[in-house]
């Protein structure tokens, strides 16, 4: 199932969940897939601000003389803070 189709289902289904739409239930199986795509993307989104974030650290690391950590190292690091 590809964005634009989860987002359809998604908008629906709450629509129906608030009782603004008359039509009747989607298929929950239907529903459940959409889900997982919105958590793909929403995950996605997540990798993709921490990859900036690490790049941010790196250029401020740099710029001050401090040693870089990996990404992994950095992940590890942000956890522990």
């Amino acid at each position: 199932m590809n964005t634009k189709t989860a987002l359809f289902i998604l908008k629906t289904h709450n629509r129906w969940r608030r009782g603004e739409d008359s039509e009747p239930q989607l298929n929950p199986s239907d529903i459940g897939k959409a889900i997982d795509v919105a958590i793909e993307v929403m995950e996605g989104e997540n990798s993709n601000k921490q990859i900036e974030e690490y790049v941010e650290h790196c250029i401020l690391c740099r710029e001050n003389g401090l040693p870089m950590l990996d990404f992994y190292s950095y992940k590890k690091h942000i956890n522990n803070n």
